[in-house]
């Protein structure tokens, strides 16, 4: 217990000597004189929580001195002349105006959108009747056709033709009423055509419904050979027959799953 005592004796010494050793350097050295260790101890007599204190009282002082002067100085002012007073009532006005101005054309832009929302959603409105209209028809057309009795002799007939006789049948459907057929020469290795004035690409309208009928519900084989015909004779009016052989299709199954 001695010795503890002793040891820590001698530390208390120790710093004790070091704490003087330190004051002494700094009073050596002309960093420390009576002034300013009683600044440093007036600095550390008050609390953190004083000093905070002390701070928000000294800001609120500052800011309520600063309204006292705003008004003073308002206070000291002039009153508006008859003249300043105008002015501002103008300009007011003026503002009021221009927000007035403005609200109207957000009001216009509105109504204009719902305008054009409204065109837009008849016009779609009518080409969904169109296309439901133009569906049915189809739909209908070749439930007739299937049903028709003089359709299917036809069709047997045009079928069992030889490919260059059945393009000239085909081709006389397509023919615009009360005109000459404009046969062209088939059979030829490139598929010379005759005059140009009584060839395909000469005719203006043709009726392909009735073709594009035949050819739909034609087999494969023939059809196929039909069209190697029409290819020869004429591109132009090959790929159109396809085409629409091809939405013939396309509605078929439409009107099988209406799902789709």
């Amino acid at each position: 217990m001695k010795t503890l005592f002793n040891a820590l004796a001698v530390i208390a010494i120790a710093n004790l000597l070091a704490v003087g050793g330190f004051i002494g350097w700094l009073k050596t050295t002309d960093r420390l004189d009576l002034e300013r260790a009683r600044k440093v101890r007036e600095m550390f007599t008050p609390t953190l929580t004083a000093e905070k204190k002390a701070a928000e009282i000294e800001a609120k002082r500052i800011e309520d001195e600063k309204k006292k002067a705003e008004a003073e100085a308002k206070a000291a002012r002039p009153p508006l002349t008859a003249q300043e007073r105008l002015a501002a009532r103008v300009e007011a006005t003026e503002l009021d105006l221009q927000r007035a101005e403005r609200l109207r054309r957000e009001v216009e832009d509105l109504q204009r959108r719902l305008v054009d929302g409204e065109t837009k959603l008849a016009a779609e409105r009518a080409a969904f009747e169109a296309e439901r209209q133009a569906f049915s028809a189809a739909t209908q057309r070749q439930r007739d056709l299937a049903r028709d009795e003089q359709f299917q002799k036809t069709l047997g007939v045009i079928a069992g033709l030889k490919p260059t006789d059945a393009v000239k049948v085909l081709l006389a459907t397509m023919s615009s009423p009360g005109a000459a057929p404009a046969l062209p020469v088939l059979g030829g290795p490139a598929g010379v055509t005759g005059d140009a004035t009584q060839g395909i690409a000469a005719q203006e309208t043709r009726d392909l419904e009735l073709a594009v009928e035949y050819l739909n519900a034609m087999d494969d084989r023939p059809r196929s050979k039909i069209i190697t015909e029409i290819i020869k004779a004429d591109e132009v009016l090959a790929a159109e027959l396809l085409e629409r052989l091809r939405l013939r299709g396309q509605l078929a199954r439409e009107a099988k799953d209406p799902s789709r």
